[in-house]
């Protein structure tokens, strides 16, 4: 579920109004480790008003990210999101360069257990100044929105709908017009 928070996280602040529409498809099961509520393995799609995500975690071994890693597709290019690394892949037409045209942004490790501290210091700085923290409330919704249609949708094995107007989970939403992109750009 971290992963999936990430993710949310991530997408979350590409769209201030990015509130998930549904989310579809989230399934997975406890296979390894037997006397547990959450789910050990794990995959989902969430769907937003101009994208998606699709996410998979799993505790099911010892090599976790290694295989499935954080990436951000787009249509102008590709963010690949690594332990040590960002890479940002540029895409020529509709093949994405592999050899040339990507930028790599190295950076320390971050260290898990203080990830936290500078949410914390923005917060408490937010507090004295009283102007809003980076991270609002609005962003915090938004996140755990889509995080609990994700759990919802795995408890009741279907898919879950929300309504960013009113901001509640509905039985379902308006379909899609026929087309709703631009071919070749």
């Amino acid at each position: 579920m971290k992963k999936l928070v990430l993710i949310s996280f991530l997408a979350a602040g590409l769209n201030a109004q990015a509130e998930p529409l549904r989310v579809a498809v989230a399934s997975g099961g406890i296979y390894t480790v037997k006397d547990r509520e959450v789910p050990d393995t794990y995959a989902t799609r969430i769907e937003y008003p101009s994208f998606f995500i699709n996410s998979a975690a799993t505790m099911g071994n010892a090599t976790p990210m290694q295989y499935i890693g954080n990436v951000i597709y787009g249509h102008k290019g590709t963010i690949v999101i690594e332990q040590d690394k960002v890479s940002v892949i540029p895409v020529q037409g509709k093949v994405a360069k592999t050899d040339t045209g990507a930028k790599v942004y190295p950076f320390e490790p971050v260290v898990i257990s203080t990830l936290h501290r500078p949410h914390v210091e923005d917060f408490l700085q937010s507090v004295r100044s009283r102007k809003q923290p980076r991270l609002d409330a609005s962003l915090g919704f938004q996140i755990t929105a889509a995080v609990q249609l994700g759990v919802q949708s795995y408890r009741k094995g279907k898919t879950m709908f929300f309504d960013a107007a009113t901001r509640r989970v509905v039985e379902s939403l308006p379909t899609w017009p026929e087309y709703q992109g631009v071919i070749g750009g």
